[in-house]
């Protein structure tokens, strides 16, 4: 059976978007993680605890 030019578009821009969302996500993890280790290792030099150290890496 042959779809519509539509009913194939439709999928196809779908799946994009599935896609894409997926590349979004996996971005926004990339630049949150790290962040939520800096906040963890500030609150524990808040506290009080000057022993915590914090890995620095640059690049990719």
């Amino acid at each position: 059976m042959i779809l519509s030019r539509s009913v194939s578009i439709a999928i196809g821009s779908a799946v994009l978007i599935v896609i894409l969302l997926g590349i979004g996500l996996m971005i926004a993890r990339s630049v949150t993680r790290p962040i939520e280790r800096a906040v963890g290792i500030a609150e524990m030099i808040a506290a009080g605890d000057l022993t915590s150290h914090i890995q620095v890496r640059t690049g990719a």
